[in-house]
């Protein structure tokens, strides 16, 4: 073999590699070649393709945000309840006191020196109102106790009312 015969050896892995087809070129030999108008072509059709997904983005968003309003507005509607139903029975409990306020100030006979000072002037009838007034306090505490249980149930305010008559 003559000296231009003789063929170079190929290491077997440069073999394998030259024996696959090309691939692509890379993106920034292909943009050398590209000429301007081709290169502006380009950009736009990335930046439709962009503001696209901005626009999905934007839209996923919306739509989330819009279930957490549509939530937090559902939650306001039964705290709003809640409160109204607390502030009746705040209402309620108020008038309850100062009227069994007045019982106890009509019974006592209005003056100071305790319970056992009013007790000896009591005639039969604030006997009666001492009475009275005892069962109401009584009849008053149960009522507190069952709003108290019922306010820990997840009721609606129509439902609490008739359970409590």
């Amino acid at each position: 073999m003559t000296k231009g015969d003789q063929m170079t050896e190929v290491p077997k892995e440069e073999v394998a590699v030259q024996a696959e087809p090309k691939k692509s070129k890379s993106k920034k030999r292909v943009r050398e070649t590209m000429t301007e108008s081709e290169l502006r072509e380009e950009r736009k059709a990335a930046n439709r393709k962009s503001a696209f997904q901005s626009r999905l983005r934007k839209k996923q968003l919306i739509e989330e945000l819009q279930g957490k309003v549509s939530k937090l507005s559902e939650e306001l509607k039964i705290l709003n309840e809640e409160n109204q139903v607390l502030s009746y029975s705040l209402q309620a409990e108020l008038a309850e006191n100062r009227r069994l306020r007045f019982l106890q100030m009509q019974v006592m006979g209005g003056g100071g020196g305790g319970l056992g000072a009013a007790m000896q002037g009591l005639n039969p009838a604030n006997l009666a109102l001492m009475a009275q007034l005892q069962q109401q306090q009584q009849h008053h505490q149960q009522q507190k106790l069952q709003t108290s249980d019922l306010q820990h149930l997840n009721l609606d305010g129509n439902t609490k009312e008739k359970l409590l008559i």
